[in-house]
């Protein structure tokens, strides 16, 4: 079985992903392309995450650093996502069309 310190650092590292994603689908959201609750589904995740780190424990390091990266990740997940190039257009490398066969 494992440690508790080792399960809940786990638990903070679940966290920070899911504030990532909480991130990415905030932006992905404000352009309409994901569903609102897709983004809350990911909040909730990192908030329970968090939470279950208080369960039994005072607030102490890994809380706090878990806390503080979770803040950072959900920033950097919604400046990823704000600043993402759009993707390329392969449809002429996939599908060639010839435009001297089309003018015959």
């Amino acid at each position: 079985m494992f440690p508790v310190e080792t399960l809940r650092i786990l638990l903070a590292l679940i966290a920070v992903g899911s504030a990532w994603m909480a991130g990415r689908t905030r932006a992905a959201m404000s352009a309409g392309r994901v569903r609102q609750a897709r983004h809350l589904a990911w909040m909730f995740r990192s908030a329970v995450c968090l939470a279950v780190l208080t369960f039994r424990h005072d607030p102490d390091l890994v809380l706090l650093a878990a806390a503080v990266m979770a803040v950072i990740a959900f920033a950097g997940g919604w400046w990823q996502m704000k600043h993402a190039k759009p993707p390329e257009d392969l449809s002429q490398a996939i599908v060639p069309h010839d435009r001297d066969a089309e003018e015959s």
